[in-house]
């Protein structure tokens, strides 16, 4: 939650195409064990890049403990395709509500390929009566 914060407050505070140069002690106080976007001190990258980097990582870890939540059973195509219906038809990019989904819902949108039959059902109608 730390690094959805910390991007929230870059967001708020600055614009998109504005440069953010890597300090040492932002390359290297993340953790070994966790996602990160593999930036070196020194190196220059845009907010938007970086915002866009986090999520990667976030929807990374996401990932691997959706895997880990359906007991290897859902194939890492199917587990992407699940994801990517959930945050872009029914939560919007939220990736908080993306980590709400439990295994069972995962397990329906794999087998059925869409929202139907779970929580987020009505948006993806909404989308398309749209």
């Amino acid at each position: 939650i730390t690094k959805i914060i910390t991007v929230t407050l870059a967001l708020e505070n600055g614009k998109m195409a504005d440069t953010i140069t890597m300090s040492d002690e932002a390359v290297f106080s993340v953790a070994r064990n966790t996602s990160h976007i593999a930036l070196t001190p020194g190196e220059e990258i845009t907010l938007e890049q970086a915002a866009y980097a986090e999520t990667l990582a976030e929807l990374q870890e996401l990932f691997y403990a959706f895997k880990t939540e359906c007991m290897e059973r859902v194939s890492d195509d199917a587990l992407v395709e699940a994801m990517r219906l959930i945050y872009n038809e029914a939560v919007h990019g939220d990736l908080t509500r993306l980590a709400d989904a439990d295994r069972n819902t995962i397990y329906r949108i794999v087998r059925t390929g869409s929202l139907r039959g779970t929580e987020w059902e009505r948006e993806e109608m909404r989308w398309e009566d749209a």
